[in-house]
């Protein structure tokens, strides 16, 4: 069986079905801002050329796409690491 899928009024997918699994889609606008089936949703935070995918863990990942509108990589949002006696942190002479 193939998918199934189901439009909105103004032409916009709201769900789609293939062999019992369903994803249904929240929009802001013509954009889809999430996608979810249950309980188990993922969040799109858009930017240029790239967007961060926010899984149901609260776990964000960057997913790049060319100009095509191909998906070309996926980067880990990596944790900040603190500068340390850089001199951001050097306190001014008290002179």
């Amino acid at each position: 069986m193939g998918w199934v899928y189901t439009y909105d009024g103004l032409g916009r997918r709201v769900r789609s079905e293939r062999g019992g699994v369903v994803v249904n889609y929240l929009y802001s606008g013509d954009t889809v801002v999430a996608e979810g089936s249950g309980s188990d949703w993922v969040y799109y935070d858009y930017g240029s050329a790239m967007y961060a995918r926010i899984d149901s863990r609260g776990v964000p990942a960057y997913q790049h796409w060319n100009l095509r509108g191909d998906l070309v990589a996926q980067t880990p949002l990596l944790p900040l690491h603190p500068f340390s006696g850089s001199a951001l942190d050097v306190a001014p002479d008290s002179a």
